[in-house]
């Protein structure tokens, strides 16, 4: 495949000012996921909840990130890491402040104990209450962690894929500007191989056009660049392919080819000759079939 983008592991301080503020940011959805998780009695409701504050707390350390211009892999890893391991203690924290408001006046409960009692008192799988299977003991101490796991793996991946994307050195700017975007419908999966393994853009910008038609695949072509310069510019590749099933619904399915290729301004020009001339080949066939 021709030249990909690679992130110069650059920081701004942008990036580390935004520390604190997004740890606290990640302590207050957990607070906020926590309290509605004991407000829901459904276990299976709790699952959608876990995995909607992994998912957002994701967007968060992507967004964080990306205000932050970190195009360091492993430090926006490592501060997904840490946020994320900041959200689960805010968590169970919260569920322990919650605990201690139904203790008699005068009582008191240290927060390890609160935890080494919670998991002894466990919960049921189902309602909440007394039918169903218990979960006490080791298992509730398992499924904590694997909470965990999952909370602090989303929060790195998250922050990881936004410093991995095309950014302008130049310009000190995302590369985000969506130039171009287009398909060449028809083409044969075997055409769409050759394309995505070809050693330079040759393949890319030459695509067999004759075989344009009504197929079931498509070769989706992206092209983001810098919105202050634009000389900096990347093209991804994704193959779509639509199956229907026995009572024609349509099934969309989307695989990238190509992603983060990197463009000359040559290269972009030939991109956007392409498009012309991809258009011009739909109109042909449309009236050749429309002949007939």
């Amino acid at each position: 495949m021709p030249l990909k983008y690679s992130p110069s592991n650059r920081t701004s301080p942008t990036t580390f000012a935004l520390i604190a503020p997004t740890f606290l940011a990640a302590a207050a959805l957990a607070a906020v996921y926590t309290l509605l998780s004991h407000w829901i009695p459904f276990i299976i409701a709790d699952l959608a909840l876990w995995v909607a504050f992994a998912f957002g707390l994701a967007f968060m350390l992507g967004a964080a990130m990306k205000h932050g211009k970190c195009r360091s892999p492993i430090v926006a890893a490592l501060i997904g890491i840490a946020a994320g391991s900041v959200a689960m203690a805010a968590s169970h924290y919260t569920a322990y402040l919650w605990t201690l408001r139904s203790l008699p006046a005068g009582g008191t409960l240290g927060f390890f104990d609160y935890l080494d009692v919670r998991a002894k008192v466990g919960w049921s799988f189902g309602k909440r209450s007394k039918s169903g299977m218990p979960i006490t003991g080791w298992m509730v101490w398992t499924l904590w962690a694997l909470e965990a796991a999952v909370v602090i793996l989303a929060a790195c991946v998250g922050a990881s894929k936004a410093a991995c994307q095309p950014f302008c050195e130049t310009c000190h700017a995302w590369a985000d500007k969506e130039a171009q975007k287009f398909g060449i419908p028809g083409l044969t999966p075997g055409s769409i191989e050759r394309i995505s393994e070809s050693d330079g853009l040759d393949e890319i910008l030459s695509p067999p056009l004759e075989e344009i038609g009504p197929g079931p695949t498509v070769l989706n072509y992206r092209v983001r660049s810098c919105p202050k310069c634009e000389r900096v510019a990347f093209l991804d590749l994704e193959k779509q392919t639509t199956t229907y099933d026995k009572k024609g619904q349509a099934t969309v399915a989307n695989a990238s080819v190509g992603s983060c290729l990197a463009l000359s301004p040559e290269e972009v020009q030939a991109i956007d000759q392409l498009k012309a001339d991809i258009q011009t080949a739909i109109e042909v066939r449309t009236r050749a079939l429309s002949a007939k």
